[in-house]
Protein backbone atom coordinates (compact mmCIF):
# COMPACT_ATOMS: atom_id res chain seq x y z
CA UNK A 1 0.00 0.00 0.00
CA UNK A 2 2.62 2.74 0.91
CA UNK A 3 4.88 1.46 -1.78
CA UNK A 4 1.53 2.33 -4.29
CA UNK A 5 1.32 5.55 -2.77
CA UNK A 6 5.28 6.27 -2.79
CA UNK A 7 5.22 5.90 -6.88
CA UNK A 8 1.80 7.76 -7.13
CA UNK A 9 3.70 10.24 -5.90
CA UNK A 10 6.43 10.53 -7.45
CA UNK A 11 4.26 10.76 -10.97
CA UNK A 12 1.94 13.16 -9.41
CA UNK A 13 4.69 15.38 -8.96
CA UNK A 14 6.75 14.56 -12.38
CA UNK A 15 3.06 15.65 -14.00
CA UNK A 16 2.72 18.83 -12.37
CA UNK A 17 5.65 19.73 -12.99
CA UNK A 18 4.88 19.89 -16.83
CA UNK A 19 6.92 16.36 -17.33
CA UNK A 20 6.08 13.68 -18.58
CA UNK A 21 7.52 10.64 -16.68
CA UNK A 22 7.11 7.20 -18.66
CA UNK A 23 6.69 3.85 -16.97
CA UNK A 24 5.07 4.70 -14.06
CA UNK A 25 3.83 1.91 -11.86
CA UNK A 26 5.67 -0.82 -11.15
CA UNK A 27 8.62 0.35 -13.73
CA UNK A 28 12.31 -1.22 -12.02
CA UNK A 29 14.17 0.80 -15.10
CA UNK A 30 15.36 4.37 -15.44
CA UNK A 31 13.60 7.09 -17.16
CA UNK A 32 15.06 10.41 -18.19
CA UNK A 33 14.29 13.59 -19.08
CA UNK A 34 16.25 15.89 -20.92
CA UNK A 35 16.23 19.59 -21.75
CA UNK A 36 19.06 22.33 -23.63
CA UNK A 37 20.18 22.79 -19.96
CA UNK A 38 19.75 20.11 -17.73
CA UNK A 39 18.09 16.13 -17.44
CA UNK A 40 16.20 14.54 -14.70
CA UNK A 41 16.61 10.99 -13.91
CA UNK A 42 14.22 8.88 -12.00
CA UNK A 43 14.69 5.48 -10.87
CA UNK A 44 13.28 2.59 -8.52
CA UNK A 45 16.21 1.15 -6.64
CA UNK A 46 15.85 -1.93 -5.52
CA UNK A 47 15.94 -2.57 -1.43
CA UNK A 48 19.23 -3.37 0.51
CA UNK A 49 19.69 -6.98 2.23
CA UNK A 50 20.13 -7.10 5.53
CA UNK A 51 23.49 -5.23 6.58
CA UNK A 52 23.90 -4.64 2.85
CA UNK A 53 23.54 -1.85 -0.05
CA UNK A 54 21.95 -0.63 -2.44
CA UNK A 55 24.36 0.62 -5.88
CA UNK A 56 23.04 2.42 -8.92
CA UNK A 57 26.01 4.66 -10.93
CA UNK A 58 25.39 6.88 -13.75
CA UNK A 59 27.90 7.75 -15.98
CA UNK A 60 29.18 10.97 -18.72
CA UNK A 61 32.42 11.37 -20.56
CA UNK A 62 33.45 15.24 -19.83
CA UNK A 63 36.07 17.13 -20.78
CA UNK A 64 38.19 19.15 -18.44
CA UNK A 65 36.64 22.17 -17.24
CA UNK A 66 33.25 20.72 -17.20
CA UNK A 67 31.04 21.91 -14.23
CA UNK A 68 28.19 19.35 -13.05
CA UNK A 69 26.10 20.47 -10.36
CA UNK A 70 22.24 19.47 -9.65
CA UNK A 71 20.60 18.35 -7.18
CA UNK A 72 19.30 14.62 -5.39
CA UNK A 73 16.42 13.27 -3.63
CA UNK A 74 15.89 9.98 -2.33
CA UNK A 75 12.29 8.82 -0.84
CA UNK A 76 10.78 5.57 0.22
CA UNK A 77 8.62 3.71 2.56
CA UNK A 78 9.57 4.06 6.28
CA UNK A 79 7.73 0.55 7.33
CA UNK A 80 10.09 -1.19 8.70
CA UNK A 81 11.60 -0.06 12.21
CA UNK A 82 14.61 2.00 12.39
CA UNK A 83 14.50 2.41 8.55
CA UNK A 84 13.68 6.03 8.20
CA UNK A 85 17.16 6.65 10.23
CA UNK A 86 18.57 4.82 7.12
CA UNK A 87 21.24 6.96 5.60
CA UNK A 88 21.95 7.13 2.28
CA UNK A 89 25.02 8.36 -0.10
CA UNK A 90 26.05 10.21 -2.89
CA UNK A 91 29.63 10.09 -4.28
CA UNK A 92 31.28 11.27 -7.45
CA UNK A 93 34.41 9.58 -9.27
CA UNK A 94 36.66 10.73 -11.81
CA UNK A 95 38.19 8.80 -14.54
CA UNK A 96 41.24 8.40 -12.87
CA UNK A 97 38.83 6.42 -10.11
CA UNK A 98 39.59 9.08 -7.93
CA UNK A 99 36.58 10.04 -5.48
CA UNK A 100 36.02 14.22 -5.85
CA UNK A 101 32.33 14.32 -3.82
CA UNK A 102 30.86 12.75 -1.56
CA UNK A 103 27.63 13.10 1.26
CA UNK A 104 25.78 10.78 3.41
CA UNK A 105 22.65 12.02 3.91
CA UNK A 106 20.26 11.15 6.93
CA UNK A 107 16.99 12.05 6.03
CA UNK A 108 14.55 11.85 8.37
CA UNK A 109 10.48 11.85 7.35
CA UNK A 110 8.87 15.24 8.40
CA UNK A 111 12.29 16.21 10.81
CA UNK A 112 13.82 17.56 7.01
CA UNK A 113 12.56 20.85 5.51
CA UNK A 114 14.88 19.93 2.59
CA UNK A 115 15.10 16.28 1.13
CA UNK A 116 17.50 17.53 -1.19
CA UNK A 117 21.33 17.29 -1.31
CA UNK A 118 23.10 19.65 -3.98
CA UNK A 119 26.03 18.97 -5.15
CA UNK A 120 28.57 20.91 -7.73
CA UNK A 121 32.28 19.51 -9.07
CA UNK A 122 34.27 20.48 -12.00
CA UNK A 123 36.30 17.72 -14.19
CA UNK A 124 40.06 18.24 -13.31
CA UNK A 125 40.87 15.55 -16.16
CA UNK A 126 39.39 14.13 -19.17
CA UNK A 127 37.50 10.90 -19.18
CA UNK A 128 34.55 8.84 -17.83
CA UNK A 129 32.71 10.08 -14.53
CA UNK A 130 30.58 8.48 -11.92
CA UNK A 131 27.76 9.67 -10.57
CA UNK A 132 26.93 6.65 -7.53
CA UNK A 133 24.06 6.68 -4.99
CA UNK A 134 24.16 4.15 -2.36
CA UNK A 135 21.16 3.60 -0.23
CA UNK A 136 21.06 0.70 2.57
CA UNK A 137 17.21 1.07 3.53
CA UNK A 138 15.54 -2.43 3.82
CA UNK A 139 12.77 -1.09 1.68
CA UNK A 140 12.30 0.20 -2.10
CA UNK A 141 13.84 3.58 -2.76
CA UNK A 142 12.35 6.27 -4.82
CA UNK A 143 15.25 8.27 -6.86
CA UNK A 144 15.16 11.81 -8.07
CA UNK A 145 18.52 13.56 -10.10
CA UNK A 146 18.49 16.84 -11.84
CA UNK A 147 21.71 17.36 -13.31
CA UNK A 148 23.39 19.15 -15.36
CA UNK A 149 25.24 19.15 -17.89
CA UNK A 150 22.52 16.51 -19.44
CA UNK A 151 23.72 13.11 -20.84
CA UNK A 152 24.40 10.95 -17.98
CA UNK A 153 23.52 7.25 -18.49
CA UNK A 154 22.77 4.42 -16.32
CA UNK A 155 24.99 1.79 -16.15
CA UNK A 156 23.80 -0.14 -13.54
CA UNK A 157 21.97 -1.03 -10.33
CA UNK A 158 23.35 -3.67 -7.76
CA UNK A 159 22.40 -4.94 -4.39
CA UNK A 160 24.95 -6.21 -2.12
CA UNK A 161 25.03 -7.98 1.52
CA UNK A 162 28.19 -7.01 3.90
CA UNK A 163 30.57 -9.93 4.43
CA UNK A 164 31.52 -9.82 7.57
CA UNK A 165 34.74 -11.74 8.99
Amino acid sequence: MIRGIGIFLLCVSTILGSTFLSGCGNSQTQDTLKTDQSQNIYQVMEPAQANGQSVTNFVRVLSTGDEVSGSINLSGEWEVPGDSRTPWTYQAWDSAGGMIDSATIRFMPFDNENPYHYFNFVAAIPGQYIIRIIHYSLMVQYLSIEISPPGWLNAGQSVFKSVTG
